[in-house]
Protein backbone atom coordinates (compact mmCIF):
# COMPACT_ATOMS: atom_id res chain seq x y z
CA UNK A 1 0.00 0.00 0.00
CA UNK A 2 2.83 2.47 0.88
CA UNK A 3 4.90 1.64 -2.32
CA UNK A 4 1.59 2.49 -4.10
CA UNK A 5 1.22 5.67 -2.68
CA UNK A 6 4.88 6.79 -3.29
CA UNK A 7 4.28 5.56 -6.93
CA UNK A 8 0.98 7.70 -7.33
CA UNK A 9 2.73 10.98 -6.13
CA UNK A 10 6.05 10.69 -8.18
CA UNK A 11 5.71 10.37 -11.77
CA UNK A 12 4.21 6.90 -11.56
CA UNK A 13 4.01 4.44 -14.29
CA UNK A 14 4.96 7.85 -16.69
CA UNK A 15 8.80 7.66 -15.38
CA UNK A 16 9.04 5.31 -18.28
CA UNK A 17 8.34 8.05 -21.26
CA UNK A 18 8.45 11.84 -21.43
CA UNK A 19 5.42 12.25 -23.41
CA UNK A 20 1.87 13.19 -23.11
CA UNK A 21 -0.31 10.06 -22.29
CA UNK A 22 -3.26 11.76 -24.58
CA UNK A 23 -1.45 13.04 -27.81
CA UNK A 24 1.84 11.28 -27.52
CA UNK A 25 3.05 14.43 -29.44
CA UNK A 26 4.39 16.70 -26.20
CA UNK A 27 6.15 16.44 -23.13
CA UNK A 28 3.69 15.35 -20.42
CA UNK A 29 4.45 17.44 -17.28
CA UNK A 30 0.96 17.91 -15.60
CA UNK A 31 -1.63 15.73 -13.76
CA UNK A 32 -4.72 16.34 -11.79
CA UNK A 33 -5.18 16.07 -8.09
CA UNK A 34 -8.96 15.53 -9.06
CA UNK A 35 -9.21 13.21 -11.73
CA UNK A 36 -8.57 9.36 -11.23
CA UNK A 37 -6.32 9.74 -13.91
CA UNK A 38 -2.73 9.38 -12.78
CA UNK A 39 -1.66 10.37 -16.37
CA UNK A 40 0.71 13.41 -17.29
CA UNK A 41 -0.67 15.62 -20.23
CA UNK A 42 0.59 18.27 -21.72
CA UNK A 43 0.07 21.57 -21.16
CA UNK A 44 -2.71 21.98 -24.14
CA UNK A 45 -4.52 18.42 -22.96
CA UNK A 46 -4.53 19.26 -19.47
CA UNK A 47 -6.39 22.38 -21.07
CA UNK A 48 -8.74 20.30 -22.79
CA UNK A 49 -9.21 18.07 -20.28
CA UNK A 50 -10.08 20.32 -17.76
CA UNK A 51 -12.74 22.79 -19.63
CA UNK A 52 -15.71 21.52 -18.21
CA UNK A 53 -13.93 20.71 -14.45
CA UNK A 54 -12.08 24.40 -14.27
CA UNK A 55 -11.26 24.33 -10.87
CA UNK A 56 -9.94 21.53 -10.29
CA UNK A 57 -6.28 21.04 -8.62
CA UNK A 58 -3.19 20.93 -11.19
CA UNK A 59 0.33 20.52 -10.18
CA UNK A 60 3.83 20.55 -12.47
CA UNK A 61 6.47 18.14 -12.95
CA UNK A 62 9.66 20.55 -12.03
CA UNK A 63 11.89 17.09 -12.33
CA UNK A 64 12.00 16.61 -8.69
CA UNK A 65 8.35 16.71 -7.22
CA UNK A 66 5.10 17.82 -8.56
CA UNK A 67 4.02 21.97 -7.40
CA UNK A 68 0.94 23.40 -7.60
CA UNK A 69 -0.38 25.82 -10.92
CA UNK A 70 -3.49 26.76 -11.62
CA UNK A 71 -5.27 25.90 -15.01
CA UNK A 72 -5.31 30.23 -15.63
CA UNK A 73 -1.98 30.40 -15.41
CA UNK A 74 -1.70 27.31 -17.93
CA UNK A 75 -4.12 29.69 -20.14
CA UNK A 76 -7.37 28.34 -19.56
CA UNK A 77 -10.32 30.90 -19.76
CA UNK A 78 -14.47 30.19 -19.46
CA UNK A 79 -16.81 32.20 -22.05
CA UNK A 80 -19.44 32.80 -19.21
CA UNK A 81 -22.95 32.31 -21.77
CA UNK A 82 -21.90 29.82 -24.17
CA UNK A 83 -21.10 26.36 -24.15
CA UNK A 84 -17.64 24.70 -23.84
CA UNK A 85 -15.73 25.15 -27.02
CA UNK A 86 -18.02 28.25 -28.25
CA UNK A 87 -16.93 31.68 -28.60
CA UNK A 88 -18.55 34.90 -28.55
CA UNK A 89 -18.37 37.66 -31.22
CA UNK A 90 -18.05 40.63 -28.30
CA UNK A 91 -15.84 39.23 -25.57
CA UNK A 92 -15.61 41.27 -22.79
CA UNK A 93 -12.79 40.76 -19.82
CA UNK A 94 -14.02 39.69 -16.51
CA UNK A 95 -13.50 43.51 -13.74
CA UNK A 96 -9.50 43.45 -13.99
CA UNK A 97 -8.97 39.75 -14.60
CA UNK A 98 -8.31 38.65 -11.23
CA UNK A 99 -10.13 36.62 -10.12
CA UNK A 100 -7.41 34.51 -8.12
CA UNK A 101 -6.49 30.98 -8.41
CA UNK A 102 -9.52 30.42 -10.44
CA UNK A 103 -9.36 30.92 -14.16
CA UNK A 104 -10.25 33.90 -16.70
CA UNK A 105 -13.72 34.94 -17.38
CA UNK A 106 -14.80 36.85 -20.08
CA UNK A 107 -18.31 37.53 -20.20
CA UNK A 108 -21.12 38.81 -22.43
Amino acid sequence: FLLEMLHHDGRGHDSLSDLCRSCRMNVGLYHCKYCFAPDLLCQVCIIYAHAHSPVHHVEEWNSTYFQSITLKDLGLRIQLGHKVGDSCLLPTRAYNNKIGKKPSYLVC
